[in-house]
């Protein structure tokens, strides 16, 4: 399970080894949990109750499920930047909610995601 309290120590560790800042680690943890919170409902979409709804007015709840989504995303990832650029360190979003949304690449290389160096240190977020 993704974000559980030994991936979070551990983190905590890789972000002290290479000067990350702690208190911004842990803001950059809640993000993280709002940041795939966020990417879960665009895939899940509004709800089943919507298939019950005749299409021009499903239409519109489907236009603005992905309006709150999409306007959600953009103030946690202006959140996540600004932390980027604070302290100076690379961070990376993506939009699939099966594997990390937010990454951290390290100095020292250190990579905890499958894809190794190259896609950085996920960030532990919980599961929706």
């Amino acid at each position: 399970m993704r974000g559980n309290r030994a991936e979070k120590a551990a983190f905590i560790d890789v972000c002290r080894r290479n000067k990350f800042p702690v208190g911004q680690a842990r803001e950059l943890m809640r993000l993280a949990d709002a940041h795939i919170r966020n990417t879960v409902a665009q895939c899940n979409g509004p709800g089943d109750y919507v298939n019950r709804i005749p299409y021009p007015a499903a239409g519109e709840i489907y236009a603005a499920h992905a309006a709150r989504c999409e306007k959600r995303e953009a103030r946690i990832e202006r959140q996540i930047a600004a932390i980027a650029a604070e302290t100076e360190f690379r961070i990376e979003c993506g939009g699939d909610p099966r594997g990390y949304t937010v990454k951290l690449f390290f100095p020292d290389a250190s990579y905890n995601t499958w894809g190794g160096r190259e896609s950085g240190y996920g960030v532990p977020q919980k599961e929706s």
